[in-house]
């Protein structure tokens, strides 16, 4: 009995209330209830801040064409158009593929790329068109002139008409994608409006904590919970979507595509995953220190 009281009387951690214990459990709860509305908000924010400017989203496809897969694809749709509706000998299909592939990569194919993306974007965003088309105007006359340069012969066999020829390279049926794109770009409030939340329920979570510093900790943990869950997230999703498409050039183009617009959303992550991890440890360092001082001082105030 003497023993068990001594060893009472010497005890150096004060017992926590179940009050204390309530206010740690809600304070967890509620820094849960914050990275959840980060973890939605992030990627909302993010794509409607991506896709609601036509200035910023032609410049980024337009970016896409220092990608050598992305230029392949495209002079391989306008060569084949070509070839079928100005009824270009085969003979010369080779010829035509090697003024379309220089046409392409001339800084004179930028400007006409670029307004052909705005197009494309104004007929998703504001005309609500399922049909995904990239209609490139005057590029016939790119070509001509490249023509003309290597291949007298061909040049005469091209006709006139190919200077005014719009080439229209379609996607098809996109009814579901232009649709998530459309919902995305409309949802950017609603993402600004989460995470505005998530900042007055962290700040909830830290007061609510008795432990200010232990309240932090939480949102800290939150928020590297939520880089950690995106990065993972990003990383299976370019897979399975870049995996749809064909091994080689087509596959290559797709991968291009998603890292010219989403990158950014896995940057986005990976700084979560740093500020998180960096509060995390801080604070608890900090609570660390703290509670060992009061362990140093309690023996002092006993003697």
């Amino acid at each position: 009995m003497r023993g068990r009281r001594g060893l009472r009387a010497h005890s150096t951690k004060p017992p926590v209330s179940a009050a204390t214990n309530t206010r740690h459990r809600l304070s967890a709860a509620l820094a849960c209830l914050g990275a959840i509305a980060v973890l939605i908000g992030v990627p909302l924010v993010y794509g409607g801040h991506v896709l609601s400017d036509t200035n910023q989203f032609s410049a980024r496809a337009t970016s896409l064409l220092s990608k050598p897969s992305i230029r392949s694809v495209i002079a391989g749709r306008v060569a084949d158009q070509l070839v079928a509706d100005e009824h270009i000998p085969a003979a010369f299909a080779p010829l035509l593929s090697k003024a379309v592939d220089l046409a392409i990569g001339s800084p004179a194919f930028r400007p006409i790329f670029d307004a052909a993306v705005s197009d494309l974007h104004r007929s998703v965003f504001e005309q609500d068109s399922d049909t995904i088309t990239l209609r490139l105007a005057r590029v016939g006359k790119l070509i001509q002139d490249e023509v003309k340069r290597f291949s007298p012969e061909l040049a005469a066999q091209i006709p006139k008409s190919v200077t005014d020829h719009v080439v229209e390279i379609s996607g098809g049926d996109f009814g579901r994608a232009t649709r998530v794109a459309r919902a995305i770009e409309g949802a950017h409030t609603v993402g600004i409006v989460l995470l505005i939340a998530a900042a007055a329920v962290f700040l909830l979570a830290i007061f609510e904590n008795g432990d200010r510093w232990r309240g932090v900790r939480y949102v800290g943990i939150a928020i590297l919970v939520d880089g950690v869950l995106l990065v993972i997230s990003y990383a299976l999703s370019r897979s399975l979507v870049v995996n749809h498409f064909a091994p080689g050039t087509d596959r290559s183009a797709a991968g291009a595509v998603w890292d010219a617009f989403l990158t950014g959303l896995r940057s986005d992550a990976i700084l979560l995953v740093g500020v998180g991890a960096v509060v995390a440890v801080v604070t608890w360092l900090v609570s660390a220190g703290a509670g060992a001082a009061r362990a140093r001082a309690r023996p002092e105030r006993r003697r």
